[in-house]
């Protein structure tokens, strides 16, 4: 059976649409596992039971007060409903120890689920 992987979709805020880059369906595919892209409201706990892994892609800042910081000027826009639909999955894949692949925002997703810090203005 090919692994069914998970992969956090992105958003164009100006469209107010979930979107994906290629490159990471192909990737899973050209690996021998079946890509399903998620949206932010999909049900964690429904489809938990169906996925063999996640990649949690990159995209908008991390609200800082999510990492006990002050919004700064400099920070990028963050997108609330990515934030917490994010750290419920993640700590989801976690307490399952399901495999995740974590790329730019999700390390630093993974970093503030266990206590880090961001800098904002980089």
């Amino acid at each position: 059976m090919k692994p069914i992987i998970g992969i956090v979709a992105l958003y164009d805020e100006k469209r107010h649409s979930y979107w994906m880059l290629p490159e990471y369906t192909e990737a899973i595919n050209k690996s021998g596992g079946i890509p399903i892209i998620l949206p932010y409201n999909v049900d964690i706990e429904a489809i938990m039971p169906h996925l063999d892994g996640v990649l949690f892609t990159g995209g908008q800042d991390i609200n800082p007060l999510l990492y006990g910081e002050d919004l700064l000027e400099r920070c990028g826009p963050y997108l609330e409903a990515r934030d917490y639909f994010e750290i419920k999955l993640m700590k989801e894949v976690l307490n399952q120890d399901m495999p995740a692949l974590c790329i730019c925002r999700g390390l630093q997703l993974l970093n503030v689920i266990h206590g880090g810090t961001l800098y904002q203005d980089l």
